[in-house]
């Protein structure tokens, strides 16, 4: 997902319209679709770099540009999320763990050094709530603004989750990721809305009010899980 290649090696967020990332992907499927029906689709690989140094001033990356953990993280489960929309069987993430290199692909770990970083957390999180789920629709996408898609457990069709998160790249971008209020039509009363883990203790449940078929609760760039049907 490269918005500027060399010297900058500057990665940006997955929906931005600015990239191809998802566009080389579509075009893939409709070429197989033509060519090959049948095969798989595979992503190998992806990912984003995330270091707590600063590249030398003399060396060869000079002008690199990373994302902060957090961003990593953020950006990781929403291509995770992207990818689940589009008729992929596989995507790999470059790579389990890193040294913390500030370079191109020298800090693309979920760990660093072996311990987990904030998108060990996230993805591990999105592995154990959707796991035994799969794209079922769209509910809303809003380019800037909202997307939203409902996930189908696999063999308990009555269990749901919605996953809602902002598709921009603020946080990266402006160091504040603003929380928004969003309201969705919904014809039942969630279990309970699940923030994105950063760490261990796993993601909080999130504040909702739910009435009249009217759900609101507090939108961000971290995706939220909407479980229903526990």
């Amino acid at each position: 997902p490269l918005v500027n290649g060399w010297p900058y090696w500057e990665r940006s967020f997955p929906e931005n319209p600015n990239l191809r990332f998802l566009d080389v992907i579509k075009e893939t499927i409709e070429w197989r679709n033509r060519h090959a029906p049948g095969k798989e689709i595979w992503i190998t690989e992806f990912g984003y770099d995330s270091t707590t140094g600063t590249p030398d001033p003399n060396g060869p990356f000079n002008q690199w540009n990373g994302v902060s953990d957090k961003v990593q993280a953020q950006w990781l489960v929403r291509s995770y999320l992207e990818f689940s929309a589009l008729d992929v069987a596989r995507a790999y993430i470059y790579m389990s763990t890193d040294y913390d290199d500030p370079s191109f692909h020298g800090s693309s770990g979920i760990m660093r050094n072996n311990r987990p970083k904030k998108s060990f957390w996230a993805v591990n999180q999105f592995r154990e709530i959707l796991g035994d789920y799969r794209f079922k629709r769209t509910i809303r996408r809003s380019a800037g603004q909202v997307h939203v898609y409902e996930y189908i457990h696999g063999s308990e069709p009555d269990r749901k989750v919605w996953v809602a998160w902002s598709p921009t790249g603020q946080a990266h971008s402006t160091g504040t990721s603003p929380m928004t209020q969003i309201q969705l039509e919904v014809n039942a009363r969630p279990a309970r809305i699940v923030q994105m883990a950063f760490d261990e203790n796993g993601g909080k449940e999130a504040a909702f009010r739910y009435a009249d078929g009217l759900l609101e609760f507090e939108l961000s760039e971290s995706p939220s899980y909407i479980i229903f049907g526990e």
